[in-house]
């Protein structure tokens, strides 16, 4: 019973954090390591991969329609649409999401000691790699930081949708995240967005349209990859990851649905700061 717990926790904690500008990966990590729920790596990086495949599942069902328009509209012959800028609009959102999936391409890179990229991350969840998290949670912190300072002073027509350009520098910020646990996907992706202009109020859509899917193929490869292995599986565990996290996930998703986010900025850069230095000193004590 006390293991359903300690999972539930992680995963709840991880499906709240996921949407947010600062490091569910690192939350998760450092939660392991406070109730001791796991040891094994292949166990944790299972169920870690279990609740980023179901954050990203809720947030793709949430932007259901935005997906579907725009592949709908990109597919229709531009003489039966009627509003002439749909069809590019559109068209831009689909190449944006095809350049997005280029940070789970990489993950299939092989690297010389016979695993993949995407093993990388879930090696670094462990505890003996709590002070490199930290590190990178800090650092996540300091990066949002000096993208907001930056532009609270270049701030300049502001953009409702991404351009496909400014998909390709958010793909490219997403890569750390995608390696390194402490890093934030939506602090990097939020960061890319903002030096190029979108709009305070649609950013952390943007982020979220653009990262889902390669957040999706990403995980379900690893829960395919654990099963293949001979990973032992526990229904009453998956399921447990699966609900704590579409729990988290939903509530956050219609939190920050209610305000503008970007305004929230500075706190979670803070909040990463020093979540990073907690980090540092329970490690040493716990």
């Amino acid at each position: 019973m006390l293991t359903y717990l300690k999972l539930l926790i992680l995963s709840l904690f991880g499906g709240l954090f996921a949407a947010l500008p600062v490091s569910y990966s690192a939350h998760i990590a450092y939660l392991n390591h406070v109730t001791s729920f796991t040891e094994d790596r292949d166990q944790l990086g299972f169920y870690f991969a279990i609740i980023s495949a179901v954050f990203a599942l809720v947030v793709i069902f949430k932007l259901r329609r935005i997906y579907g328009k725009a592949f709908r509209v990109a597919l229709t012959p531009k003489k039966k649409i009627d509003e002439p800028n749909l069809k590019k609009t559109c068209g831009n959102t689909v190449l944006g999401l095809l350049i997005s999936l280029l940070p789970a391409a990489l993950m299939f890179v092989p690297l010389p000691n016979g695993q993949l990229a995407m093993d990388v991350l879930l090696t670094l969840l462990q505890k003996d790699y709590l002070l490199v998290i930290a590190s990178c949670s800090i650092g996540s912190g300091i990066f949002l930081f000096l993208a907001m300072w930056y532009t609270s002073r270049h701030y300049d027509r502001p953009q409702r949708t991404a351009k496909p350009l400014s998909v390709l520098r958010f793909s490219v910020y997403q890569l750390p995240s995608h390696l390194l646990p402490g890093i934030s996907h939506t602090a990097t992706g939020a960061t890319a967005l903002l030096l190029t202009d979108v709009e305070d109020l649609v950013i952390e859509r943007e982020v979220l349209l653009y990262l889902a899917p390669s957040l999706l193929i990403v995980n379900v490869a690893r829960i395919v990859r654990f099963i293949l292995s001979g990973l032992v599986l526990q229904p009453v565990l998956i399921a447990i990851a699966a609900v704590g996290s579409l729990l988290g996930s939903i509530l956050t998703l219609h939190l920050i649905s209610k305000f503008n986010i970007r305004k929230n900025y500075l706190f979670f850069a803070i909040y990463s700061i020093l979540f990073g230095a907690l980090i540092v000193v329970t490690s040493f004590l716990v």
